[in-house]
């Protein structure tokens, strides 16, 4: 699987856990046979035409030689294990994220809450779990992987909505 990293990046310098993270996370990738590559747009206050940029560097490399598989949105101040980013490759769903800790209320001895998490829960109040994994109807972009084969399937079905060049 050929993955993309994407990151917006404000101030154009992630941090060095951010950084760390990515070696090693491109180090195991390419242990099981699979390639990461990096695209970032530096500079942009507003995240999500940031991110609507970084959707269409995506969707033009499958015009190339070198085709991505994953589209990976990391946060460039986020480190992570890179173990997870190998199980999103292996996991059967097309769209997986994982909660990022809010930092600017961080307290000690306090219990940590995450950014725009809502989970999907039955009438019990109980979550839904499909391969281990929290079922979300919300939840922030800070670390989220989506497939080729889910924004295929959004083009498809909403062509109008789908303006090429802009994401």
């Amino acid at each position: 699987m050929r993955v993309m990293l994407a990151t917006p990046t404000l101030f154009r310098v992630p941090t060095v856990e951010y950084q760390m993270s990515v070696m090693k996370t491109m180090n195991l990738l390419m242990q099981h046979g699979h390639v990461m590559d990096t695209c970032f747009v530096g500079g942009d206050a507003f995240i999500s035409k940031a991110r609507n940029g970084l959707v269409q560097s995506f969707i033009e490399t499958w015009k190339g030689d070198y085709p991505s598989d994953m589209l990976l949105f990391i946060d460039d101040d986020e480190a992570w294990d890179e173990q997870a980013v190998l199980r999103m490759i292996n996991d059967p769903h097309e769209i997986i994220a994982a909660a990022v800790p809010k930092k600017m209320d961080a307290k000690e001895n306090e219990p940590q809450t995450f950014n725009n998490v809502m989970l999907d829960t039955d009438k019990k109040g109980q979550c839904y779990v499909e391969n281990g994994l929290l079922r979300a109807t919300q939840i922030g972009s800070g670390f989220l992987s989506i497939k080729r084969s889910a924004i295929e399937k959004m083009i498809k079905a909403y062509p109008s909505r789908y303006s090429p060049g802009d994401g």
